[in-house]
């Protein structure tokens, strides 16, 4: 059912868990499966009471997001493992599946998305680093659940304007706990973000399914045909793509045309 929805309704399937934290704003972990979104959720509900609206895959619509309630899934060294494991029902090698009721948190249908987190568990003891908009735009991009479509690009990045975001490190549960908690207490900024003319994607050497979006003079840029995305710093609107590594790592990925003209000085 999960992928007949991505394909046929227009709010954005993203690969992120979400939360609504006790002071009632809402939490988008984004991040690829290990990363920890799961046990980032389980955490925030256990711990500080937090509702879990999903663990895995959520939909995005007018800067809110909804679940559909599913299970919860819980791997090898998460701190929930062993009382997953006990549950009379929960079964499997790599993951159990199980509700997050019985393992102390509780579960809400919707939440608006008021702070985003990119987490990573288990490597840095603890850290922390605020990403700007165009990076936070381009690491929702990435985690789009079908092919992307012009629309799903305004949403997020809409979202990407206006919320917080920071990157997350930790290895223990106290840490992940305060750094959402961190991440939370950052306040709301409103980046102007425009997609950027043809004309000037042309000019610059983009091919046809090359788009990008601008974020005050950072600017994304998405390939539609590889579905990957790489910023570009400083690139002021109505100059050429600059020349330098940014440049160097669109041609190799093939988002600039060996013809392409070159950039400002």
């Amino acid at each position: 059912m999960g992928r007949q929805l991505r394909a046929t309704r227009s709010a954005v399937p993203l690969h992120a868990s979400a939360i609504t934290e006790s002071s009632g704003r809402g939490v988008l972990a984004v991040g690829q499966t290990g990363s920890g979104k799961s046990t980032l959720a389980l955490l925030m509900g256990s711990r500080a009471g937090a509702g879990i609206v999903s663990d895995d895959t959520i939909w995005l619509n007018q800067g809110a997001v909804v679940g559909m309630g599913a299970p919860l899934a819980v791997r090898p060294g998460s701190p929930f493992h062993d009382d997953a494991s006990a549950l009379w029902y929960a079964s499997g090698v790599d993951r159990l599946m199980v509700h997050p009721a019985d393992l102390g948190s509780s579960v809400v249908h919707s939440c608006s998305v008021d702070s985003i987190v990119f987490p990573t568990f288990g490597r840095l003891d603890r850290a922390f680093r605020i990403v700007p908009p165009v990076e936070a735009f381009a690491r929702l991009l990435s985690s789009v659940l079908r092919p992307i479509r012009s629309a799903d690009v305004t949403a997020i990045a809409a979202v990407a304007a206006r919320c917080p975001a920071a990157l997350i490190e930790y290895s223990d549960s106290a840490a992940c706990v305060e750094l959402v908690q961190q991440a939370c207490l950052l306040p709301e900024h409103i980046s102007a973000f425009s997609v950027v003319d043809r004309a000037e994607m042309v000019d610059s050497g983009f091919g046809e399914s090359t788009w990008a979006v601008r974020f005050d003079s950072d600017v994304a840029v998405w390939n539609a045909a590889t579905n990957s995305v790489v910023c570009v710093q400083h690139w002021a609107e109505g100059d050429r793509l600059p020349r330098g590594e940014a440049f160097d790592q669109l041609r190799s990925l093939g988002f600039v045309t060996a013809d392409g003209k070159e950039g400002n000085d």
